[in-house]
């Protein structure tokens, strides 16, 4: 199956190009998004506003459309996740209905042809309808905004909770970057914060599209504070397991050299109780012989010795 487009964790090593993509004006301005954009089907992942994010690039569909993307002064496409996997390019059918429009920021050319990207997110985005389908997938637009009131006390308290359930979850997980307690703590914005998070939880494409698709930020904020939580006690549970594992893993080596020894024990007491064993059948023997007086009284000497 030939991946239309995947995230990556890292670009690697050298040996790419990099293409120079030119600036766009203001790169911290958010700018006019045109009413139809070029779609990029992304498969196993999920895309938010406002965060950078690497993408590799490696088939010609996909490649035709970034050098389409580039050839714009924006070079803005929009970013859509696969509902399911599909064994073909994916159609129109296939996608979620909202996405992100992204904004290059970076390209690395590599030898066999593949695009590495690095782009920002820009605004959440509905795809209205499906323009053209070839040399690849282009749809009209409409932007979506943030609804609800993110300034009142219970969106602030939220916000609040959120960054600090986060900082710790950070702390305790492996798996996250401890860069990103820095950028928790940085983020004024519920908005934003929420899908700050919400990008680096350990969940499925179903739920991140979930929390990309809801517009109104205290419901978004508690969507991904109840996914935090349910890390948390994941965390908890998974440390409880390795801890037992420990344990148990002590318990065992203890019991094993505690045995070793009862059987080193062991062995010297059946040493010892065969040779008292040994002394008993020949103290009888001596009383069953019926030796004179003088012969008993030897031969119990004798005995004693031993």
């Amino acid at each position: 199956m030939n991946d239309e487009s995947d995230e990556i964790r890292s670009t690697g090593g050298g040996g790419g190009t990099e293409i120079a993509v030119g600036s766009g004006g203001d790169e911290t301005a958010l700018p006019a998004i045109p009413d139809a954009l070029p779609v990029l089907p992304l498969k196993n992942t999920v895309l938010f506003p406002h965060l950078l994010s690497p993408l590799l690039v490696n088939t010609d569909r996909s490649r035709r459309l970034i050098d389409e993307v580039l050839r714009s002064p924006e070079r803005l496409l929009v970013c859509v996740a696969v509902k399911r996997p599909v064994e073909s390019s994916p159609g129109p059918g296939d996608l979620h209905r909202v996405g992100t429009v992204m904004r290059i920021a970076k390209m690395l050319k590599f030898p066999d042809d593949s695009y590495r990207l690095l782009v920002q997110g820009v605004a959440r985005a509905a795809i209205v309808d499906f323009v053209s389908e070839q040399p690849f997938l282009a749809g009209r637009v409409r932007r979506l905004d943030d609804t609800g009131d993110r300034e009142s006390v219970e969106t602030t308290a939220l916000a609040r909770t959120l960054a600090q359930q986060f900082i710790a979850l950070v702390a305790a997980s492996p798996r996250l970057s401890d860069e990103l307690q820095v950028l928790a703590q940085g983020v004024d914005d519920p908005s934003k914060l929420a899908d700050l998070v919400g990008s680096h939880l350990d969940f499925d494409v179903a739920g991140k599209q979930e929390i990309l698709q809801e517009l109104d930020v205290r419901r978004r904020l508690e969507r991904v504070l109840a996914e935090v939580s349910r890390e948390q006690d994941a965390h908890k549970v998974e440390s409880e397991i390795r801890e037992k594992v420990q344990t148990d893993i002590g318990r065992t080596q203890r019991d094993y050299m505690l045995r070793q020894q009862l059987e080193a024990i062991r062995q010297e007491l059946g040493e010892t109780e065969d040779s008292e064993t040994e002394i008993e059948n020949l103290r009888g023997r001596i009383e069953a012989a019926g030796m004179p007086e003088e012969a008993h009284e030897q031969a119990t000497r004798e005995l004693e010795r031993l």
